[in-house]
């Protein structure tokens, strides 16, 4: 770049035209304007003869700035420079297409399914579009093969996924196409079958440290058997707890255990007391299939104040007794 100067005084006397840089001849409504100008001097910028917006060069020489178009189709643009009181000719004129129009939607045409629920956590998306536009996944842009298809491998994460589809076209244009949510659980439920005591709550101040590492979609539950009594064989157990997340079914022994509307568990299960060490099989399902198997152990010390033999003398007893 030539620069003139006034001998002794160092004034600029003479400027010549910014160096215009652009990324792309046809845009959209905006388009970043760079180049190299004099430090510290200002690039006055025309489209089709009219001003529209100054833009200051750095003091090193560079600058940059975003242009605005409100009409489409072929538009001129040119600038100049001014340092003070100089100003240098306009630069070389730049011709750039202007589309402001989206591509039309319904170009596009998804040929693969996309579930709501998914135990994998990858997917293929397939369909057609114009080869002259993109597909956009989530603010990826994927292109169209020659013939019109485009196939892409989508990973998810375990919970709760959108993926969001656009059509992008040459200028920067896009268009949404469609929105689909989908769940990814392929975590069995984690079970605790040591004391439960309360359900944990925003009021209580305290969450056990195996529900704070819950993963995303890991379903908890815990569950445990309460104090009884009883001198029969089986008897009626209770069982207590309380579960976290969408749970499809709980079975002790075989048998059904419900939560009720609280999410809290306490039910009386028919189970097997014989004396000493007892475990019963826990199977915990949530409601996309995913399984945990594990027991529950409890201990039958005696039966009230007796062993069961001691209870069937007294029993014997009573009944002696009455037939006298």
């Amino acid at each position: 770049m030539v620069i003139g100067f006034l001998w002794r005084t160092n004034r600029v006397t003479y400027l010549e035209p910014p160096i215009l840089k652009i990324d792309k001849t046809i845009v959209n409504k905006q388009m970043t304007l760079a180049g190299i100008g004099y430090p510290n001097a200002r690039v006055v910028v025309y489209i089709n003869e009219q001003f529209v917006q100054d833009i200051p060069v750095s003091a090193s020489g560079a600058f940059q700035g975003n242009v605005l178009f409100t009409k489409e189709g072929s538009t001129e643009l040119k600038a100049k420079q001014i340092y003070k009181n100089v100003s240098s000719d306009f630069s070389a004129p730049l011709f750039i297409q202007i589309d402001l129009t989206p591509p039309n939607k319904t170009s596009f045409q998804l040929t693969s399914a996309i579930p709501d629920f998914s135990k994998e956590q990858l997917i293929k998306i397939t369909g057609k579009a114009d080869p002259a536009n993109k597909v956009i996944i989530n603010n990826v842009p994927y292109s169209v093969a020659s013939d019109g298809n485009f196939s892409s491998d989508f990973t998810l994460v375990n919970g709760e996924n959108t993926i969001s589809i656009s059509l992008g076209d040459e200028a920067g244009n896009t268009v949404s196409v469609s929105t689909h949510k989908i769940t990814v659980d392929n975590l069995p439920p984690k079970v605790n079958t040591s004391f439960c005591g309360s359900k944990p709550n925003s009021l209580s101040g305290y969450t056990p440290i195996d529900i704070k590492n819950l993963r995303t979609s890991e379903e908890y539950v815990c569950i445990s058997t309460g104090q009884w009594e009883d001198w029969r064989d089986p008897a009626p157990i209770p069982i207590v707890g309380y579960v976290i997340g969408g749970i499809g079914s709980i079975t002790v022994d075989g048998k059904s255990v419900y939560p009720d509307e609280n999410d809290e568990i306490y039910q009386r299960v028919y189970l097997p007391v014989p004396k000493g060490l007892n475990k019963y099989r826990i199977v915990v399902m949530d409601k996309y299939g995913n399984q945990t198997n594990t027991s529950l152990s409890m201990t039958v010390q005696s039966v009230r104040s007796g062993d069961y033999d001691e209870v069937l003398d007294r029993l014997d007893d009573i009944e002696s007794q009455i037939n006298q």
